[in-house]
């Protein structure tokens, strides 16, 4: 049997040696680590300020829009939306900062845990060198080298817990390590993330220079009187009704069977919200808005559910899903129709139709998720204020047609848009969570 040949002194000498450069690994950069600390603090500072800002936005667009509308109104809208949206875009822009800031924190702490796992690397090499030494030499030669039985023990019993604490420590630096690593990738994905959604800002703020030059049209045409804007707005309802009555006789006469077992059975919570926060200003079939304004909905009831909210809001996917259409009606003049729309069918067998865009974030054949946001929410086609129009299609009732194709239609012929038999659309709040 070998014995190690180690002396307490040279056990000591290691256990600093290392305990000094593992210091030092962790202290060469703490300035900057502090430095880092005081700018993510800054930055968190700098984020409230913004949110606060914006739920202030939030709240006068949330007065404006219990207001009769008015060309005052209007403009008053326009003008806070894009402020609104200003700050949402800064705010995005400072989270992608901070993150920014908390990765190069997180790699700053990486380096120092990998440099004291090389260290701890080290001093264990340097534990099995000098065992093996001691190894080499013969029971005899080792016990001649210490004055008495008892030291020799003490030393080989040190020798043993140091070998064990490096052991130990080693393990839990490694764990350690790989910990922070898979921080810095979920960092890097949310860095990924913000830099996606700062484009989708970008998109809302063009979508908010289009409503600026509508705010500019309006004062052009309107030379900023009242009874003009009220004038235009009765013009919007009158061509309208014409369209709907058009619409209503094509969709009539369309002949397509739908299986009800193609569909799912009506329940609580099978698609989500498509807004954040739910304002229902118009409900689904003969409400009594609907009934009581044939002029707007020619009296065969709503086919789908409005939803109250700002300019540039988030419109969100309902459910997982395919784009199969996306348009915009306004590209013909008097084509009160849908405005910018998009179009999803889904794999349950249902189909959802987000209208009245201000900008659309998705192109046909892309797949988006539960949630994800495919445009925002505007002012476009007929609309007498922002809102989502939102629709349900059985999906094997709906088709997307050129109206011309179909038959003359007043001031939309050129005009793409989803069509389908009155039985085929069924009521949102069917299949959404209860308010």
């Amino acid at each position: 049997m070998k014995f190690p040949r180690i002396s307490v002194p040279s056990l000591v000498l290691i256990a600093f040696m290392f305990a000094v450069y593992s210091s030092f690994a962790r202290a060469q950069n703490t300035d900057l680590l502090d430095r880092l600390a005081d700018q993510l603090e800054e930055k968190e500072d700098q984020i409230a300020q913004v949110e606060e800002e914006i739920a202030e936005y939030q709240e006068e667009l949330a007065e404006i829009g219990e207001e009769k509308q008015t060309l005052q109104s209007t403009l008053r809208e326009l003008n806070l939306s894009r402020d609104r949206i200003t700050a949402q875009v800064n705010l995005t822009q400072q989270e992608i900062d901070l993150t920014t800031l908390e990765i190069q924190k997180l790699s700053l702490e990486i380096a120092n845990k990998e440099a004291n796992i090389e260290l701890n690397n080290e001093a264990l090499a340097e534990t099995i060198r000098r065992i093996d030494q001691a190894e080499a030499q013969t029971l005899i030669e080792t016990l001649l080298a210490y004055d008495n039985l008892s030291e020799f023990w003490i030393e080989a019993d040190d020798l043993n817990q140091f070998n064990v604490i490096v052991q130990n420590d080693l393990v839990e630096l490694a764990e350690l390590r790989e910990e922070l690593t898979a921080q810095k990738k979920e960092f890097e994905t949310n860095e990924r993330d913000l830099m996606r959604l700062r484009n989708e800002f970008q998109i809302r703020g063009q979508a908010v220079d289009a409503n600026r030059q509508t705010h500019d049209q309006l004062l052009q045409v309107t030379q900023n009187e009242e009874a003009t804007y009220q004038q235009l707005l009765n013009e919007k309802v009158r061509q309208r009704e014409i369209f709907l009555a058009e619409l209503s006789s094509i969709e009539a006469e369309i002949q397509i069977a739908i299986d009800p077992s193609s569909i799912p059975d009506a329940g609580d919570g099978i698609l989500i919200w498509p807004v954040d926060s739910v304002r229902i200003t118009q409900y689904f079939g003969n409400t009594q808005f609907a009934t009581e304004n044939p002029q707007v909905y020619n009296g065969g009831g709503h086919n789908g559910i409005d939803l109250g909210l700002p300019t540039g809001s988030n419109i969100r996917s309902t459910l997982t899903g395919t784009v199969i259409g996306t348009g915009n009606t306004d590209e013909q003049p008097g084509c009160y129709s849908y405005g910018k729309w998009i179009l999803v069918e889904h794999p349950n067998g249902l189909s959802s139709l987000y209208a009245h865009l201000s900008s659309i974030g998705v192109s046909v054949g892309q797949t988006v998720g539960t949630g994800e946001i495919i445009g925002f929410s505007g002012n476009t086609g007929y609309s007498t204020g922002p809102h989502l129009h939102f629709t349900i299609f059985a999906s094997d009732g709906v088709q997307l047609k050129r109206l011309g194709d179909i038959k003359k239609v007043t001031g939309c012929s050129n005009m793409t848009i989803p069509i389908a038999p009155h039985e085929a659309y069924l009521n949102p709040l069917s299949y959404l969570p209860e308010l």
